[in-house]
């Protein structure tokens, strides 16, 4: 049993003026590439007479030949014996090379392990700039607009690389629009610092609705802080907790301080470890 992962690159001639999409309109390009690949038969299975060095054919973007040719030089297939593969044939796939296809990229993986080489799939298209969907229309990678040295993940763990105010009421709205509708469970965000070593000393920074309301907190090295809750309560606690993200993306970025300026207060005798 297999599950599979599509790679494409985002056109540039879509969505904001700064490039960013929603997950909405990645899903729908998505599709679109699936629909395509199902038409022409080239969806599942690998010609016998393919090999390793037809991954950059007529057509294909180099980024994605770059994927490709990543995954196929640490896919355990590739090994002399895939029973035993070596250290660096980490990524556990179903069929061996992976081709690009009509401009985008698509293989399947062992379901046991879709998991574990998906999320290492996922840090490598995050890194790239390049959309990553699984056969669950779930998107793992939103790559489009301007990566800023942060990342934001979601419940789903999707990764956004383009993270100021517009980006997070999208991903943290829609994240709570889709935990009322499905499971009930808790909608958050973190933005992760990619730089640990910037002077601002912070890490990253989360906002979660476990429930009883809106719970944002950062982290520095050694510290913990968390928003007094009176900052963030009534009809308008989302917008309220967009903005103070919104400041956090640009203190980080050396753009004001009006994130310091809310009302925090320390949490680190929370820690553990």
């Amino acid at each position: 049993m297999s599950f599979g992962f599509l790679f494409f690159l985002p056109s540039e001639s879509t969505g904001t003026p700064d490039g960013y999409l929603p997950e909405g309109a990645l899903l729908s390009l998505a599709s679109g590439h699936l629909a395509q690949l199902e038409q022409t038969g080239s969806l599942h299975g690998v010609p016998d007479e393919v090999t390793t060095d037809d991954v950059a054919g007529p057509g294909v973007p180099p980024v994605i030949a770059d994927m490709a040719g990543w995954i196929n030089h640490h896919a355990d297939l590739g090994a002399h014996d895939p029973t035993q593969p070596p250290s660096y044939r980490f990524l556990s796939i179903s069929e061996f090379p992976v081709l690009p296809n009509h401009g985008v990229l698509y293989f399947e993986v062992p379901f046991g392990s879709a998991e574990e080489t998906g999320r290492q799939l996922q840090f490598k298209a995050a890194e790239l700039g390049l959309c990553m969907v699984d056969d669950m229309e779930t998107l793992w990678v939103n790559p489009t607009g301007v990566p800023a040295g942060l990342w934001m993940r979601n419940s789903m763990d999707m990764v956004t690389v383009h993270v100021d105010r517009a980006s997070i009421l999208a991903v943290l709205g829609e994240d709570v629009d889709r935990r009322r509708r499905a499971d009930g469970g808790i909608p958050f965000v973190v933005i992760e610092v990619l730089d640990t070593a910037a002077p601002h000393g912070c890490r990253y920074i989360q906002a979660a609705m476990p429930g009883g309301g809106w719970v944002v907190e950062y982290r520095t090295e050694h510290s913990v802080f968390r928003l007094r809750p009176e900052e963030i309560t009534g009809a308008a606690a989302l917008e309220s907790v967009v903005d103070v993200l919104g400041d956090f993306t640009d203190y980080v970025a050396g753009r004001g301080d009006a994130f310091v300026g809310h009302d925090w207060e320390d949490a680190s005798a929370e820690l553990i470890g």
